[in-house]
């Protein structure tokens, strides 16, 4: 426990390091993020959210499944 703790502090400094870098420049009282950097920065959070589960071991699976509610809100409820 107290390695995934570290790690996940660890992460999470990496984390706001890089964005801080990748934001640099960047005036935002002219507007927010666009273009690129914007890309570039929801990868940069979305690498290390994916890191930070994977450290903690939590795994989610993801399934698509289409109920039929049908016999409760009528033939044509969509």
């Amino acid at each position: 426990m107290p390695t995934r703790a570290f790690l996940m502090c660890l992460m999470v400094l990496i984390c706001a390091s890089t964005m801080f870098i990748a934001s640099c420049c960047h005036d935002f009282k002219k507007g927010p993020v666009s273009g690129f950097r914007k890309n570039l920065l929801g990868g940069i959070v979305g690498f290390f959210s994916w890191v930070l589960l994977v450290i903690t071991g939590v795994w989610s699976n993801y399934y698509e499944i289409d109920y039929d509610y049908s016999e409760y809100l009528g033939p044509n409820y969509k």
